[in-house]
C-alpha cells in the first residue's frame, strides 16, 4: 500500500482498456508508483489545466492531480501522447 491514496478514474480506466497490450504492465507500474511517489523524476505540470500534471509511458501520457489536503493522486487519463492529448481534460 502506497504513502499516498490511489484513486483510478472511471475516465482513466476506460482509456486503460483502450491501450496495446504491451504498453499495460509499464502503465500499471506507473500508476502504482504514483501511489508511492506523486511527483516522481520526468512528471511535468500541464500548462493547458492548471493542476494536472502528466507523466511518460513510451506512447502514453498519464494524466493525473494530486490533492494535497487528503494526499490522493486522482488519475484521470491514459492517453495516446499527440497534439490532442489535453483536450477535454476534466
Amino acid at each position: 500500500m502506497g504513502a499516498y491514496n490511489l484513486v483510478i478514474l472511471t475516465t482513466a480506466e476506460h482509456d486503460f482498456n483502450n491501450i496495446d497490450n504491451p504498453y499495460k504492465p509499464r502503465i500499471e507500474r506507473a500508476i502504482d508508483n504514483l501511489g508511492e511517489l506523486p511527483f516522481p523524476r520526468g512528471s511535468r505540470p500541464i500548462k493547458e489545466r492548471r493542476g494536472f500534471f502528466r507523466i511518460r509511458v513510451g506512447k502514453y501520457r498519464i494524466i493525473y492531480s494530486f490533492k494535497n489536503l487528503t494526499q490522493t493522486v486522482n488519475i484521470r487519463h491514459v492517453r495516446l501522447r499527440d497534439k490532442h492529448t489535453y483536450e477535454g481534460l476534466k
